[in-house]
């Protein structure tokens, strides 16, 4: 279990160690809602890839150590206390797709896009002129 206190003292202890991150999961629900709703067996953080170390350090001086990994975006971090720490590692220089189901490139190299991508739906999405979306078609406007 995590308490409140706990939350503020990890979130804190990274802010000095310039490790920027968001508030996801069960205390992230809360956090929006301004107060505790139920009792939290972690703390969830989402954070850039590039700070994982800066991140496995500061929680390591602190006396959280690594518990657990779920893949190459997501390590977990626990004290002797019991408190946990799931961290998800996100990359913001990766394409991605969007709720329209447009490609979209964050990285700054332009030429890097994959190909298809400018701005239009991906060719396997058009269906005679119209975008298909599952088995509902959507006019050109749509959206």
């Amino acid at each position: 279990m995590i308490d409140a206190a706990e939350v503020l003292r990890v979130l804190g202890l990274l802010g000095r160690a310039g490790v920027e991150v968001w508030v996801d999961g069960g205390w992230g629900v809360d956090a929006l809602l301004g107060e505790q709703t139920r009792p939290h067996g972690d703390l969830d953080l989402a954070l850039r890839t590039e700070d994982r170390d800066a991140f496995l350090a500061a929680m390591a001086a602190d006396g959280y150590l690594p518990a657990g990994q779920d893949g190459p975006f997501n390590v977990v971090v626990a004290d002797r206390a019991g408190h946990e720490v799931d961290a998800h590692l996100v990359d913001l220089h990766a394409t991605r797709v969007d709720e329209r189901a447009l490609h979209q490139r964050t990285t700054r190299n332009p030429a890097r896009r994959p190909a298809g991508d400018a701005g239009q739906p991906s060719r396997r999405l058009r269906k005679g002129g119209r975008r298909v979306r599952g088995r509902r078609q959507l006019g050109r406007n749509a959206c």
